[in-house]
């Protein structure tokens, strides 16, 4: 892997632990370059090096985070970067500063960053700088001035489309969120962002509570604030209607779509009686096994609409995640793809919702999630081309092409695969298994032999 590459990656690992609280992960990123790697290393990754290692010093309070925060700075002035990367280390060291408990020069510098960030129309740092400054305010209790920064650092990560900023420390978020969600001009916003970043929410009476995690690859699981409902005590009944509901646009089925597929030979009245039966059951499951929660918080019924609400699928994240990885990747964004694709990697652990067949909505989700996974190993298989064996697919292949031999894709990027590594065996019991798929499917003896020749001809 290319320095550059390597650098930009650990980075983003480091910045993901300390977004999560996990300061000593993010020191393990950056402690593996010593001051003769970063004293032999060009200063546009040098000085990115030194400003984290100037942040975990902080953190850890070490010494040495002044010394390595000016680094950075002088390293960034002396190349002569422009404004809207100067911006950047000017909101490392305000960070830095806000850390040592060095308030002044805190502010001296989220200011000046503000400045550049202005000059040079960075609205995310313009964002990250107002959010420290809210956060100085506070500690300092001018509650007034956190009201306003914060509602400005809302503005500014809605001007960017953006809900996340480098070095956004779950205090500094919490803060940012706790002033933001009582404006009436950014709050809407400001719920998006927790609910996407900080995996929380707002109760019907405005009180902050866990978003609810429900997994559908493979076992349904029901995970709320790091407690998963046992398994056993997700009856069929309850595993289908959150099936469909997960499977559904917003979460969200009518009432007599739900009892249809659970009831399909009870009449009307009998069907709605059930289901209240089985709404009232399942709330009462989900007070029973978490505490201090109010279950329609987590699942409603208004005019003959279910809705789960403050709950994310992991399938949904997972499609997502790899949308990024593909829109990155073809706009040449190859280290931000490839941070994607990382992150994707070893989400998929099962097919969705494997043991609800024959249900249209689901079924199709589950096609969403599938074309999702191929398209994950499509493009590894392609950024490998630019960074040799980055991710080994072997994994994937051993564990899931059998199960995806159906799909002329899956196979063609197998076969390629093995037969740059100059596996025959592998390149022939793929070409086998895939004949074998096709004559069971029906298909003759000519499609058969065209199909086997374009895979044999895939470059």
């Amino acid at each position: 892997m290319s320095l550059f590459f390597k650098v930009n990656l650990d980075i983003f690992d480091a910045d993901n632990a300390l977004y999560h609280g996990k300061i000593n992960k993010a020191k393990r990123h950056i402690e593996i370059y010593s001051n003769f790697d970063l004293n032999n290393m060009p200063s546009s990754m040098s000085s990115i090096i030194y400003a984290y290692k100037a942040v975990i010093d902080a953190l850890t309070f070490d010494d040495s985070a002044e010394e390595n925060a000016l680094k950075a700075l002088s390293l960034c002035v002396e190349c002569g970067f422009s404004k809207s990367t100067l911006c950047k280390f000017y909101y490392f060291a305000g960070v830095v500063y806000t850390f040592l408990g060095n308030y002044k020069e805190a502010e001296t510098n989220l200011r000046k960053s503000i400045q550049l960030a202005d000059e040079s129309n960075s609205d995310r740092y313009n964002a990250a700088a107002h959010a420290y400054l809210a956060y100085l305010a506070h500690n300092i209790g001018d509650r007034s001035k956190a009201d306003d920064y914060s509602v400005i650092a809302i503005k500014y990560l809605k001007k960017a489309n953006s809900h996340f900023f480098r070095l956004a420390l779950p205090e500094v978020m919490q803060n940012l969120l706790m002033y933001a969600r009582s404006s009436e001009i950014v709050k809407e916003y400001a719920k998006e962002i927790a609910y996407e970043q900080l995996n929380i929410s707002y109760s019907r009476k405005g009180e902050i509570i866990p978003v609810m995690d429900v997994n559908a690859f493979g076992e349904m699981k029901i995970i709320l604030n790091g407690i998963t409902l046992d398994t056993d005590s997700l009856s069929g009944n309850f595993r289908l209607m959150v099936g469909i509901l997960v499977s559904s646009k917003d979460y969200s089925a009518n009432q007599e779509s739900i009892q249809s597929y659970i009831w399909p030979s009870s009449n009307k009245e009998n069907a709605r009686k059930s289901f209240d039966n089985l709404m009232s059951r399942y709330r009462k499951l989900l007070k029973d096994n978490f505490e201090n929660i109010d279950p329609k918080d987590y699942i409603t019924i208004n005019n003959g609409i279910v809705r789960l609400t403050n709950t994310k699928c992991n399938a949904d994240i997972f499609i997502q995640t790899c949308n990024q990885a593909w829109v990155n990747y073809e706009r040449g964004s190859y280290t931000n793809s490839i941070r994607y694709i990382l992150e994707a990697k070893d989400m998929y652990t099962d097919r969705y919702l494997p043991f609800l067949t024959d249900i249209e909505k689901i079924d199709a989700r589950r096609q969403y999630a599938d074309q999702a996974f191929i398209d994950l190993v499509t493009l590894i298989h392609r950024i490998n081309d630019y960074i040799p064996n980055l991710i080994a697919l072997d994994t994937y292949f051993n564990k899931w092409l059998d199960i995806y031999i159906h799909n002329t894709d899956m196979v063609k990027i197998a076969y390629m695969y093995y037969k740059k590594k100059q596996d025959r065996v592998k390149c022939l019991t793929i070409l086998n298994s895939y004949s074998k798929f096709l004559i069971t499917d029906g298909f003759s003896n000519e499609e058969i032999d065209e199909l086997l020749y374009i895979i044999k001809m895939s470059n």
